[in-house]
């Protein structure tokens, strides 16, 4: 005879049925009051605890369930489905198999056990296993969308999206597959479509957070921001526990430069998903612009030790670690990463300016090839047919085109005369603005217009390579700088004696030229100082100060002339932006220039004008300044450096006193 009243169980299995949990729960623990081991209210106390959020007693309760009765293959599925939802895959992986193993013929086992392997990173595996599922029975449209998910894992795209059309033309309308379809196509960068997907995954179910979310990733890949943060917002107040929409929404207020608003959503979203690895490495990407180089680190470090084999976390430390002047620290980084992830361009490129700024010049303009590799502004290499040239000598034309910014062009400039254009046919495309101020200096070369080969590089050359790669090609080193350490940019007379004429400050017994910004979007305000900073130069007796920075300068020139009663001159007729030949004719005329890492130090450096040079520590130096006070690559110019990052006190002090030391000679 059972020693609990069989109804009792009877109306629990029914109110359970019917999804009144609470009551069903009541009962179930009723007939264990009175069996201790009755195994299907041990299973259906567990899965009705489970079904409630209370994963770890339910757990518990059908794992004392199979201990009774080992044989029963829904109780092994239920604990694994449970142990999976606790972020156990492991521990669910191996119900699932004994679940397999007494019936190998349910779909759903292999599909869960599909999910555990992809959870444990063995999408292989997991692809095999959804595949069962689909051979069980072939109509099962969720496994179909899974097989897309390992797919797009895999950055298999094309192939992902159509496992998504099986499994819409299966259900029409799961949302969840057109989705993750949005998913594969915003990869692809297709982001016209993949809106399309994500509002159609939105008009099946309004409620779906997740594609509101994917939504927003779409519209800030399309630069829209604030429509981003909307449709992020929106996804937040449908799932207020959802981590990985904060995680998202941080990402575009970080966009929107609210670095604080992101690191709050970032938290939000940690305290949510403590093991979040990609939120703790975001928010360590803010923490780093925000100047908290020791928190951004510590955040990296949150991220490594919940993905210790994830590349990409070591190569974000490295970068922190380079602000901070952690060189070796660093390398070992990056070199990690790699030995992770051989693939990972960005390790290559971010290693490579650290062996150049140390002068190892063989190894670094190697490895400053993956630049190529890399989606960064500036680095999309054009389309085209005609031969990469190896440094040989050539019967024909060579065609070097231009990359990056104007500066780089200043700079890679430097090695043209490493070519002996006498001896070879030489052409190269540059920014308009250099046209007339290289013309003159390299009379050999023939120049074309950069916009014609920004996409692709057509005609009857010879050979072609990237300007920036001469370094690698020519094998350039210590001794082979050293052999052109002269001034490579000549000045146009006519110029100066236009601007003498215009602007009569220009005839003083000392001229200083004057440059405080970058533009660069990234890194400019690294570099950048105020002009008010410059007080204690501004202030230095006996000096004309002349303008060379571009932009809108006259605000900051009329505070710095109440404040401090000394005026900074702008030349007539001149514009500093548009105009490189005439800046250059400027800076030609003055007796030293002072200036941040921009185009204005390189046009000092290469016409071998005597320059201050003031440089931020971190990721804000560039490899060509290396870590002399005397420049190797352009030696007219003193370098002074910050001593702690984001202070440029003392830096601009001793930057003066260098100053004058130029002046007197």
């Amino acid at each position: 005879m059972p020693s609990h009243p069989p109804d009792t169980f009877r109306k629990a299995l029914a109110l359970h049925q019917r999804g009144e949990l609470a009551g069903a729960q009541a009962l179930y623990q009723q007939v264990l009051d009175l069996d201790p081991g009755h195994f299907d209210s041990l299973h259906l106390l567990g899965l009705a605890l489970v079904q409630s959020g209370f994963l770890e007693r339910g757990t518990d309760l059908i794992g004392r369930a199979i201990a009774v009765r080992a044989d029963f293959p829904e109780a092994h599925y239920n604990l694994g489905h449970a142990l999976l939802s606790l972020g156990r895959p492991d521990e669910a992986l191996a119900n699932f198999d004994k679940a397999i193993e007494l019936k190998p013929d349910d779909p759903l086992y292999h599909f869960e056990r599909g999910n555990a392997l992809k959870e444990l990173s063995r999408v292989a595996d997991a692809r095999q296993s959804f595949e069962q599922a689909i051979r069980l029975a072939p109509r099962y449209a969720e496994a179909y969308n899974n097989i897309g998910v390992v797919l797009k894992d895999l950055e298999k795209f094309e192939e992902a999206i159509g496992q998504y059309d099986r499994a819409i033309a299966l259900r029409p309308g799961y949302a969840e597959a057109h989705s993750n379809r949005g998913n594969a196509l915003k990869e692809l960068n297709r982001l016209e479509e993949a809106l399309a997907s994500y509002d159609c995954a939105i008009r099946l179910k309004p409620d779906h957070a997740e594609s509101y979310s994917n939504r927003g990733n779409a519209l800030a890949k399309l630069r829209l921001p604030e429509e981003a943060l909307a449709s992020h917002d929106v996804a937040i107040r449908l799932k207020p526990d959802y981590a990985e929409g904060y995680n998202n929404r941080g990402n575009v207020l970080k966009d929107l430069n609210r670095l604080d608003d992101a690191i709050v959503s970032y938290d939000r979203a940690i305290s949510l998903k403590p093991d979040y690895a990609e939120a703790y490495s975001n928010r360590a990407s803010v923490l780093e612009e925000l100047g908290r180089h020791e928190d951004a680190v510590a955040s990296h470090d949150s991220a490594i030790s919940l993905k210790p084999g994830y590349a990409e976390y070591y190569c974000s430390r490295g970068y922190t670690l380079v602000d901070l002047e952690r060189i070796d620290e660093a390398l070992a980084d990056y070199e990690k990463a790699l030995s992770l992830k051989p693939s990972l361009a960005l390790a290559r490129y971010n290693k490579s300016l650290l062996y150049l700024r140390r002068h190892a010049f063989t190894e670094g303009f190697e490895l400053y090839l993956s630049r190529w590799e890399v989606e960064k502004p500036g680095t999309r290499r054009p389309e085209t047919s005609i031969p990469h040239w190896d440094g040989s000598a050539l019967e024909g034309e060579l065609l070097l085109w231009a990359e990056q910014g104007l500066g780089d062009e200043v700079f890679f400039a430097s090695m043209l005369s490493l070519l002996e254009p006498r001896n070879m046919k030489i052409a190269l495309s540059a920014d308009k603005r250099l046209h007339p101020v290289l013309a003159r200096s390299f009379p050999e070369v023939r120049l074309l217009s950069r916009e014609v080969t920004e996409k692709s590089v057509t005609g009857s050359f010879a050979a072609q390579a990237a300007v920036g790669d001469l370094g690698h090609l020519l094998g350039v080193d210590r001794e082979k700088i050293a052999s052109r350490r002269h001034s490579y940019l000549l000045a146009n007379a006519e110029r100066q004696q236009e601007l003498r004429a215009a602007s009569p400050c220009l005839g003083a017994n000392l001229v200083c030229g004057l440059s405080w910004r970058s533009g660069n979007k990234k890194i400019g305000q690294h570099r950048s100082v105020e002009l008010s900073d410059l007080a204690p130069l501004l202030l230095v007796p006996g000096v004309t100060f002349v303008n060379l920075q571009y932009g809108q300068v006259d605000d900051e020139i009329n505070v710095a002339a109440n404040r401090l009663g000394t005026r900074v001159n702008i030349a007539q007729d001149l514009d500093v932006f548009s105009d490189i030949e005439g800046l250059l004719a400027l800076i030609s005329m003055c007796d030293v220039v002072f200036t941040i890492d921009n185009v204005t130090a390189h046009l000092a450096g290469a016409l071998g004008k005597q320059a201050v040079v003031l440089v931020p520590l971190g990721s804000g130096r560039h490899w060509y300044w290396g870590g002399e006070s005397q420049s190797l690559w352009y030696p007219s110019l003193q370098v002074v450096y910050q001593d702690s990052i984001g202070d440029w006190t003392s830096a601009i002090r001793r930057g003066v006193e260098l100053q004058a030391k130029l002046l007197m000679r």
